[in-house]
């Protein structure tokens, strides 16, 4: 995404929505998440730098709710760990459960919402080193307990 990019011309120029997962990187408003989704999307991945004020959080997070996305992972530069403190608060503020949980200092905390059958997860980016820069870890190390953390639960 760039600013050259507009959301409209480009879902014009596809063949219909028949994408189940949104990658977007580049420099982007929130906005234009919002412009990609479709029922069918089950995952939201959002890279490098999201412009998402205070102010449009609650909005920007119903609507992840709203297209029922599983599973939205954010790992934008400019991410902030209070963007998870804010969705847990609109939906707990809508009497929707969410729970604020942060498995192992390796992995990145998340929310995760649940509305009867529904489950959404919402991990936020908030290490900054990978395993290899890790005191006393390796990679296999890594790749191990990594594998244990299930994604498939929300698909």
């Amino acid at each position: 995404m760039g600013p050259d990019i507009c959301p409209e011309v480009l879902l014009s120029k596809m063949d219909g929505q028949y994408y189940t997962d949104l990658y977007l990187t580049g420099k982007y408003d929130w906005k234009n998440v919002v412009a990609f989704l479709h029922a069918g999307v089950k995952c939201v991945k959002m890279n490098d730098y999201m412009s998402l004020p205070a102010e449009n959080m609650k909005e920007f997070f119903d609507t992840l709710f709203r297209f029922k996305v599983k599973f939205v992972w954010i790992v934008t530069d400019n991410y902030e760990e209070s963007w998870l403190f804010s969705a847990q608060k609109t939906f707990n503020d809508a009497g929707i459960t969410a729970e604020y949980v942060s498995y192992k200092e390796r992995y990145c905390p998340e929310v995760i919402v649940t509305s009867g059958n529904e489950k959404i997860r919402i991990i936020g980016n908030t290490f900054v080193d990978g395993p290899e820069f890790m005191p006393d870890s390796d990679d296999s190390d890594y790749e191990e307990e990594y594998d244990e953390f299930e994604y498939d639960e929300f698909y």
